[in-house]
């Protein structure tokens, strides 16, 4: 199959949509997919599509076109024009989007209409690929007919940074929580100060926090803020922490509203490196994360301590393991490489 991708070559930012792209591209390219740089389709579509992919009568075999969504649209491609375009010029081939957010609940007011601006173009596309099976649920239930994929996880990049081999000690454990910091995207984090955590450490790695506040004591601590290909080298510690919003007792917030139906990126991070996870039960890859064993689950913040505490080295042994076992699968590129070949199958006559 002759398959394709428009590519974005994002400058490196300190975010994880940079980085979520940026490694579904690797991937694509690693399963022989070529790219069509965005910038081209913004100048002159028709053209750029020929350029790249050639003509109907050029082009050998059947195929995918991909996308990312929304960066596609966040870049300036005229998507109406461009599904326009592939369905009448480029017929033998399959339009998939790869939804990694949906702005119309993450900013919008889906929670009070109970409407996803997004559904009309979504319906457009032959198969469509959520983050998620909550996400797949949704987009059925508000009438997407496409083929509908659940990607799971999203894989992740990385070098060969081991630290499989740390020693567990329950009196010095940290967590790490990588990611924005700005009080506006992660209140939660400045009532930290509030929690009794005793011996434990909770580390920061981010940018945008607010330095202001006096939530940084000695058990909360400000580690920087990184790329996101050089993060993963700063990571050291026990556990990683999934949660967001403005509450410490729940996900709350339009933001923790939203993570039930998204996959906070973090969460490849810290499993890609082999890091046990402490996440939400209101997040919706806590149930993945429960199914693979590879972390533990909370309802609030509070509980941290107490799980820890009464967590053994032979548990945290086995959530370790489970968790280098899945590390091994994200920087394959397995996720998305199954949900690929599983479309190319759907082809087949």
């Amino acid at each position: 199959m002759n398959n394709f991708y428009i590519s974005f070559n994002a400058e490196q930012e300190y975010t994880a949509w940079y980085k979520a792209i940026a490694d579904v591209e690797f991937f694509l390219d690693s399963m022989g997919f070529k790219a069509i740089p965005v910038k081209s389709c913004i100048k002159n579509m028709r053209l750029c599509l020929k350029t790249y992919i050639g003509t109907e009568d050029e082009e050998d075999g059947t195929g995918i076109i991909l996308v990312q969504y929304p960066r596609v649209a966040v870049e300036g491609v005229d998507l109406d024009k461009f599904i326009k375009v592939i369905k009448s010029t480029y017929q033998k081939y399959k339009l998939v989007v790869l939804v990694h957010d949906l702005d119309s609940i993450r900013f919008g007011k889906f929670f009070t209409t109970n409407y996803l601006t997004e559904i009309p173009m979504l319906k457009r596309f032959h198969c469509v690929i959520a983050v998620n099976d909550a996400m797949a649920a949704l987009l059925k239930d508000h009438g997407v007919l496409s083929n509908i994929y659940s990607l799971t996880m999203f894989d992740y990049v990385l070098p060969d940074i081991h630290n499989a081999g740390m020693i567990y000690d329950p009196n010095n454990v940290s967590i790490a929580y990588a990611g924005n910091l700005k009080y506006e995207k992660s209140p939660f984090l400045y009532k930290l100060d509030k929690v009794d955590f005793g011996k434990i450490t909770i580390n920061l790695y981010g940018p945008d926090l607010n330095k202001k506040n006096t939530f940084l004591s000695g058990n909360v601590k400000y580690k920087g803020a990184f790329a996101a290909d050089n993060l993963a080298g700063e990571i050291k510690d026990e556990f990683g922490l999934c949660w967001d919003g403005n509450a410490l007792d729940k996900c709350g917030g339009k933001i923790g509203q939203y993570l039930r139906y998204t996959n906070p990126h973090k969460t490849s991070l810290y499993l890609a490196l082999g890091i046990p996870v402490i996440i939400s039960k209101d997040i919706a890859t806590a149930k993945f994360i429960e199914r693979e064993k590879v972390g533990i689950i909370i309802s609030k913040i509070e509980q941290i301590p107490s799980v820890i505490n009464n967590l053994s080295m032979d548990e945290y042994e086995t959530l370790k393991i489970n968790a280098v076992n899945i590390s091994k699968k994200l920087k394959d590129g397995y996720f998305i490489k199954k949900v690929i070949k599983s479309i190319e199958e759907s082809f087949k006559p």
